[in-house]
């Protein structure tokens, strides 16, 4: 146990890597009463080059070992995944460590890394959409691990340590619905289901970078309302900058020194003879305002739209988003959290500023207080 900014810490299951294997940590040692801010995911990876023909890795593809990470219904995520969406929500690459050189038979240390973020510290109520501990007692997570061999010809061996961020839960409160997922885009017109989403982007998950010859502009509708409309590469990025990025940091990797990105690339190589070509590590659909309130994130009544105008074939949408609830799913919610007569509980919305909600419709995603 540890703390970090008032939160406590609780290493869960170390796990040994095995290629292809599908390690199961159990979550439900965690207390009752806390409330997860999120999971750290650590390897401390020994990376280990063939004889002949070895590749250099960049550190930032070494996320690609986490082939997929599972929490029940919440969260259905990758390393790629988890790594675009934290630079998102944050403002800055988390985690970025040494490419490995391509070294025959060498063998180097590195420590990969993911988190999985139930807390936005930029958002008004960073904790309106951790979840309490009680949610873990039967659902582990679950991850998969990739093959380096496959990806990379290189061998790896290490252990997996996953820690627990948390903090006192909120007595009486059910928090909102998160869930973490994706969908694939394969040159359809790609249709989210409903939500409300606080973040949403493109990425590549072979670690590839978007350029704006494979995605020359997006098009979104929420509702059928136009959100965007063909809008560049270079444009999305410039207004992520410009209002997200922690910093000016651009990113630079090597095998010696390098620096996670904070701004994202949005103009084209600076030497005389680089081409007009802009390439970046993920796009940003949708970002909320600083301090953002969940009533002022993007709501899909019906669904959100996507289309894709470039020669890209496939792309991954991440989103983060609430789920809305109903009566039954509140009932449940509260049960876990031991209220003794769940589906006759009286609940209000709690807000930030205890006055009443100034828009009814949005408490299906509104973290409740159950008053009796």
């Amino acid at each position: 146990m540890g703390s970090y900014k008032g939160s406590a810490i609780y290493t869960l299951e170390s796990k040994d890597f095995a290629s292809g294997g599908r390690p199961v940590i159990r979550v439900s040692d965690l207390a009752k009463g806390r409330a997860v801010k999120g999971f750290l995911l650590r390897l401390d990876a020994t990376i280990t080059q063939p004889g002949s023909g070895s590749v250099a890795i960049k550190g930032k593809d070494l996320k690609r070992i986490f082939n997929s990470v599972v929490i029940g219904k919440r969260t259905r995520a990758t390393g790629m995944l988890l790594r675009a969406l934290n630079w998102h929500m944050m403002g800055r690459d988390f985690g970025l460590c040494a490419d490995v050189p391509a070294t025959n038979s060498g063998v180097f240390n590195r420590i990969v890394q993911a988190i999985v973020p139930f807390e936005d510290p930029r958002a008004h109520s960073p904790h309106d959409a951790i979840a309490n501990s009680e949610f873990f007692d039967n659902t582990p997570l679950e991850l998969q691990w990739d093959a380096p061999v496959t990806l990379w010809g290189a061998t790896v061996t290490g252990t997996l340590r996953v820690q627990a961020i948390h903090v006192g839960a909120d007595p009486g409160v059910l928090p909102s619905e998160q869930v973490i997922g994706y969908d694939d885009w394969n040159q359809k017109t790609l249709v989210l289901d409903r939500g409300l989403y606080t973040h949403l982007g493109i990425y590549a998950e072979d670690g590839s970078t978007l350029t704006d010859t494979s995605i020359i502009d997006v098009s979104m509708k929420v509702d059928g309302e136009t959100m965007m409309d063909k809008v560049k590469l270079s444009e999305a990025i410039a207004l992520f900058n410009m209002y997200m990025a922690e910093g000016t940091s651009i990113e630079s990797t090597s095998s010696t020194t390098y620096t996670g990105g904070e701004v994202l690339t949005d103009e084209p190589g600076a030497g005389a003879s680089a081409g007009a070509g802009v390439t970046t590590e993920f796009l940003p659909l949708f970002t909320p305002p600083d301090k953002y309130k969940l009533t002022k994130c993007l709501e899909a009544k019906q669904g959100i739209r996507i289309d894709i105008n470039g020669s890209g074939t496939s792309f991954r949408v991440y989103y983060r988003k609430i789920n809305p609830r109903d009566a039954s799913a509140v009932a449940k919610g509260l049960g876990k959290l031991g209220h003794p007569e769940p589906h006759r509980a009286t609940v209000e919305v709690k807000t930030a500023s205890k006055a009443d909600l100034k828009q009814p419709e949005m408490a299906k995603y509104l973290p409740l207080r159950a008053t009796k």
